[in-house]
């Protein structure tokens, strides 16, 4: 995004967005012609809808279904079954906080997760935690830019813009179809072993 665009909040974009049902609440997908900006959590529609217009407060938001929305939504709706969507992203942020972003697009496998400070020692600084925090915090790709996945080193599930509870949900979900893939990959082991016996 550009820093005129970014300074201005929007002002001459025109952003589109649709909200569906997901496993963690609603899910407002927006997005520009260049790509999407927004993915956010929320318990209604209205608040979805209040939270996209706090981040753009200048912008002409439109409320309408693009082809990347439905990419998304299928992915939502069993995130085992159908690969992450390949799509253009349409960020606003600083240099470090695309950098932290960045960072969090190559945590894997689903259900891991990481601390503020392993972050900021790949970042190159062990003193950065604390912004490292606030970037995470300010991460607008909810979910496929897996800020959920950063927890206290104390092991603590920590804070989460759209709730910890919410956090919790999204980890817990991760780990038990980590759990069921492993079990999947284990029985196809077995069977492929029974049959050549």
């Amino acid at each position: 995004m550009t820093r005129d665009e970014s300074k201005n909040h929007g002002e001459n974009l025109t952003i589109f967005f649709s909200v569906f049902d997901s496993l963690f609440g609603k899910c407002l997908i927006a997005s520009t012609e260049k790509g999407v900006c927004n993915i956010l959590f929320a318990d209604t529609v209205k608040e979805a809808e209040n939270d996209l217009k706090k981040r753009w407060p200048k912008a002409k938001i439109q409320k309408s279904t693009k082809p990347e929305h439905e990419k998304i939504k299928k992915y939502f709706s069993d995130p085992k079954k159908f690969p992450i969507p390949e799509i253009s992203f349409h960020l606003r942020g600083t240099p470090f906080q695309l950098k932290v972003w960045e960072k969090l697009l190559q945590l894997a496998p689903s259900g891991s997760v990481t601390s503020y400070g392993v972050i900021a020692e790949k970042l190159g600084g062990k003193n950065m935690s604390r912004a490292v925090g606030a970037a995470v915090g300010q991460n607008p790709i909810g979910y496929l830019i897996p800020c959920h996945r950063v927890i206290k080193g104390t092991g603590e599930i920590g804070e989460y813009h759209w709730g910890s509870s919410r956090k919790e949900k999204m980890l817990q979900y991760e780990a038990s179809q980590e759990r069921a893939y492993r079990r999947k990959k284990v029985i196809e082991r077995q069977q492929i072993h029974s049959t050549k016996n």
